[in-house]
């Protein structure tokens, strides 16, 4: 902050919006698009059950069109940036794995990129639409508005973090520069990480990503309701 000033925090805003953009589009889009084919209540309302299959979809889609390949890509750029400095861009870094690795060099740890988004996408749309129907069912004049969603969306984030974190921790590991020489799979990894250094290191670095995902489910949720409530206005609905 001394030396760069606040603009230095949003270095490289611009590739975070339109990754992350990219993730959400899809995810929403799976997700909704899945949700007309589950069974609902009485109430008309989708079923737990339908909204865990739904997110699973959502989840599946989304790791294996947009976050596998971003992710590979993101973790080997970050690790060449402390290391020998192989790649000069992101694009470089794109055109090296292609030429040096193949297709396949983009979807390095796969099982556990969507072992984690469709167990992240199941928990999250389940855990909102649950914290939505119980504040829903509040007294009227308690549950009006938007903060809602807000509350929603950040409980929805807080659960998230704690039952999909080992994913992501196995995730990080399998795509980090050199993990094919020091795994073999993502279960070596997760044996290693247990021998090593024990359960509660799959739990590592919680803090900041309950921070991220708690923040970003407040304000995507609530979009999202906006932006479908704005749909359905367009279409008469």
């Amino acid at each position: 902050m001394r030396q760069h000033g606040i603009r230095h925090l949003y270095t490289g805003s611009m590739a975070f919006c339109v990754s992350n953009a990219s993730k959400s589009g899809v995810r929403f889009v799976a997700f909704d698009s899945a949700r007309k084919w589950m069974p609902v209540d009485s109430s008309g309302r989708v079923t737990p059950v339908g909204n865990m299959s739904a997110g699973l979809i959502a989840g599946i889609t989304e790791s294996v069109l947009v976050v596998t390949p971003g992710e590979t890509l993101k973790t080997k750029v970050i690790d060449d940036r402390a290391g020998a400095r192989v790649y000069q861009s992101a694009g470089h870094a794109v055109r090296t794995v292609l030429r040096t690795e193949g297709v396949s060099g983009l979807y390095q740890g796969t099982l556990p990129v969507t072992l984690k988004q469709s167990s992240n996408a199941m928990v999250r749309f389940t855990s909102y639409n649950f914290f939505l129907n119980q504040l829903r069912a509040l007294p009227a004049s308690h549950a009006q508005g938007g903060w809602i969603t807000v509350i929603s969306g950040a409980l929805a984030g807080v659960v998230t973090v704690y039952a999909t974190m080992p994913f992501d921790t196995i995730k990080t590991r399998l795509q980090a520069v050199g993990a094919r020489t020091r795994y073999r799979n993502s279960v070596d990894c997760l044996r290693s990480v247990l021998t090593t250094e024990g359960v509660l290191a799959l739990w590592k670095g919680t803090t900041p990503r309950l921070a991220r995902l708690s923040i970003s489910g407040a304000i995507s949720f609530a979009i999202y309701e906006r932006v479908v409530q704005a749909t359905e206005s367009l279409r008469g609905e």
